[in-house]
C-alpha cells in the first residue's frame, strides 16, 4: 500500500461556504492552490471534485465540495439499476497535479444495500477510481464455469489493510468491483451506520478504487471525522 501514501494524504469533504470562508488571504492558505473539477447536479445542489496542490506543483488532498442543498430533493426510492442505484459521474479538474485517481462517481442509496441491516440506511458512496470510467465499466461478475461456480480471484494480503475482509458472499457488484470491508467497524457489532471506509478491486484482484460511505443522517451533522 506504501505507492499509495502520497496520494492519500487526506480525503477531504467540505460543504461549498465553508471551502470558501476557509480560503481567505494571508497565511499559509496563500500558497495552497485549489483546482476545481466541472459541477454537476445532484439533488437540488451541485458537487464537483476539489484538488488542492502546494506551490511545486504537488497534490496535497483531494476531496468533493458541495453545496447543503445536494442532500435535498432526491430520489426517494431506487432507480432500476440494481447495481449502481442513482448514480452521479465527476471529473478531476484540468489543470490539476496527478493523484492517481482518475475518477469518482457518487452512488446515492435512497434505501441503502446490503448486508441487511448493516447499511440499509440512506447513503452516499463516494467512489474514488484508481481505474478509468472505461475500466470501470467493464468489471463484471466471474462467468460460471464447467463445474456451475464462478472462479473469483481475491486480492493478495499485501493489497488487503489490515483489519479488513472480503464478507461473504464475496461477489463482484457488476460495474463497480469487489469490496473489503473493516471487520472492526461499528456497524457490524450492533451500532448504526454513520461512515466507514471500504477498499475495491477488479476482476484481476487489483486495487480499483477507495470508497468512503457516509450515512445522510451523519453528514447532516456536518462534522470533521478523521
Amino acid at each position: 500500500m506504501t505507492r499509495f501514501a502520497s496520494l492519500l494524504m487526506a480525503l477531504a469533504w467540505f460543504f461549498l461556504p465553508a471551502v470558501s470562508a476557509a480560503n481567505g488571504a494571508g497565511g499559509k492558505a496563500a500558497s495552497v492552490r485549489r483546482y476545481l473539477g466541472p459541477a454537476v447536479a445532484i439533488g437540488r445542489g451541485r458537487a464537483r471534485i476539489v484538488v488542492l496542490a502546494s506551490a511545486a506543483h504537488r497534490p496535497l488532498a483531494i476531496g468533493l465540495e458541495f453545496t447543503p442543498a445536494m442532500m435535498e430533493g432526491l430520489p426517494p426510492k431506487p432507480s432500476p439499476d440494481p447495481a449502481l442505484d442513482w448514480h452521479y459521474d465527476l471529473e478531476f479538474p484540468k489543470g490539476a497535479p496527478a493523484t492517481g485517481f482518475d475518477h469518482v462517481m457518487i452512488d446515492w442509496h435512497p434505501l441503502g444495500h446490503p448486508p441487511p441491516g448493516i447499511y440499509t440506511v440512506a447513503h452516499f458512496d463516494f467512489h474514488f477510481y484508481l481505474i478509468s470510467r472505461h475500466a470501470q465499466l467493464h468489471i463484471h461478475p466471474p462467468r460460471p464455469g464447467k463445474s456451475g461456480k464462478a472462479r473469483l480471484t481475491l486480492p493478495a494480503s499485501v493489497l488487503m489493510p489490515s483489519g479488513y475482509v472480503i464478507p461473504p458472499p464475496a461477489e463482484v457488484v457488476d460495474r463497480m468491483g469487489l469490496h473489503a470491508v473493516p471487520a472492526a467497524g461499528p456497524e457490524f457489532h450492533g451500532h448504526p451506520f454513520t461512515n466507514t471506509l471500504i477498499y475495491g478491486y477488479d476482476t484481476k484482484a487489483e486495487l480499483a478504487f477507495l470508497e468512503p460511505m457516509i450515512a445522510t443522517a451523519y453528514l447532516h451533522r456536518r462534522q470533521t471525522a478523521m
